[in-house]
């Protein structure tokens, strides 16, 4: 899709891992701790391996390609208390993030998140760090039953906002996603984690890069009246 004329959006749909919460290091150490009790090491290979995955998935996968003596189930189980805890408790926010998200509400921008993440996580972690208010819902991989890889969640998204695809911009931290956005005709301004190690590529497909929410002035000035 290409767009002409006014740049100005009225609705963002935002990722949640990576984008808005802090929470990326977790994910990689959890899956890393886990696996060491079974004497595996987590390599970037095996890593890229399980990217585009859900947590279920991801643990079937390991349990299976690494010939492990637990289920997909067991490995969740033992994951989950932890899960629970580090978003219940723990998580923090994207430096900035909170007066980001205020001014776009004063701005009047209707805001979601679209999550790869299960729904009450995600819920809440945004609570536990005052970003939940701001959003009119949260949606996650599991409700709409496909992966980030595929664009489907984003076209919830999009619906439930009620608004127009040239309305709305995406905002994701990881690659994949955003490729995928793009490739569906969104516009997606990409948010720096030190997770993505591709951020050169990241920035050359993403409309608009956000290094740091606390000097966002100029995609104030470029999407927002």
């Amino acid at each position: 899709m290409i767009f002409t004329g006014d740049n100005m959006i009225k609705g963002i749909i935002f990722d949640a891992d990576g984008t808005l919460l802090d929470s990326m290091h977790f994910w990689l150490s959890l899956m890393g701790n886990t696996l060491k009790k079974y004497g595996v090491n987590l390599t970037p290979d095996f890593i890229g391996e399980i990217e585009y995955m859900s947590p279920y998935e991801a643990c079937d996968y390991t349990a299976k390609r690494l010939g492990l003596k637990i289920t997909a189930d067991e490995m969740l189980a033992e994951m989950a208390g932890t899960i629970k805890d580090f978003y219940g408790n723990k998580v923090q926010a994207k430096p900035g993030a909170e007066a980001f998200l205020k001014k776009l509400r004063d701005a009047g921008i209707k805001m979601i998140v679209a999550t790869g993440t299960d729904t009450p996580l995600v819920s809440a972690g945004l609570e536990r760090c005052g970003l939940l208010e701001y959003f009119i819902k949260v949606i996650s991989c599991a409700d709409i039953g496909a992966r980030k890889n595929e664009p489907d969640i984003y076209r919830a998204a999009l619906e439930m906002l009620g608004l127009d695809k040239d309305e709305v911009i995406v905002l994701e931290d990881a690659l994949y996603c955003a490729e995928t956005a793009v490739k569906d005709g969104f516009r997606v301004a990409a948010v720096y984690d030190e997770s993505e190690k591709e951020q050169d590529k990241l920035k050359s497909i993403a409309d608009f890069y956000i290094e740091d929410y606390g000097r966002a002035e100029e995609f104030f000035e470029k999407y927002i009246r």
